[in-house]
């Protein structure tokens, strides 16, 4: 915050409408903070205060409607928004293709804010999350290997019209190294505590633990030595 700068955001304002009287109900001054508990600095309002949805001046006179809006409450505005285009989706297919990019950008911008809510943080990402579904997972895998390796291909993707098309493929290279790294880790998954006999000596997969120097390294090892 600087010095009065929410005051004299709300005095500008003030200055530019003409009929001055009752001119606080023409205005909401809308304050935006991660924390859902954060309210504008002493420094920041001046002699102004704020009284529940009012701001007011030193003789309490009503200058300002004000909103406090924090992440969560975006949070859930957005969900309420994805809610009412899933249920349009179901009843209109002709604006099918339009709705579900509002609803996926949507879900993008939710993702980004959830960033910042640490409380409610947690880690996904809705790209990753439809490629690896478990019913569609290797069809989806061909598509975006076929997406992510050539330049001419939109004839293998023949459900895709243009526009599609080039987001997919726009969206598939940007997502990448993240795929990749996906694979690499559910492959490494598969073998965790998983026993392999040679000789007489059985080994066990484990990876190794992240606070060691070569953390992210996946090793089979004698079972014997398990719990050391």
């Amino acid at each position: 915050d600087q010095k009065n700068q929410l005051k004299d955001y709300i005095n500008f304002v003030r200055k530019n409408i003409k009929n001055i009287k009752d001119c606080y109900k023409n205005i909401l001054t809308i304050y935006l903070h991660q924390d859902e508990c954060a309210s504008p600095s002493d420094y920041s309002l001046g002699n102004f205060t704020i009284k529940t949805n009012l701001i007011k001046d030193k003789n309490e006179n009503n200058v300002s409607y004000y909103l406090k809006m924090d992440y969560i409450w975006i949070k859930e505005w957005i969900d309420e928004c994805i809610k009412i285009y899933e249920e349009k989706s179901t009843k209109d297919q002709k604006f099918i293709l339009d709705i579900q990019n509002i609803i996926f950008t949507l879900n993008q911008y939710k993702s980004i804010l959830q960033w910042y809510m640490t409380d409610e943080y947690t880690q996904r990402d809705d790209v990753l999350e439809f490629i690896f579904q478990n019913n569609i997972k290797m069809q989806n895998l061909k598509n975006a290997m076929i997406l992510y390796r050539y330049n001419k291909n939109k004839s293998e993707l023949k459900n895709l019209n243009e526009e599609n098309y080039k987001k997919a493929k726009d969206i598939i290279q940007h997502k990448w190294s993240n795929i990749c790294e996906y694979i690499i880790e559910e492959f490494f998954d598969s073998f965790e505590h998983k026993e392999i006999k040679i000789g007489d000596i059985t080994f066990i997969g484990n990876k190794i633990e992240e606070n060691r120097v070569n953390h992210g390294v996946f090793i089979f090892y004698p079972i014997d030595y398990k719990n050391e």
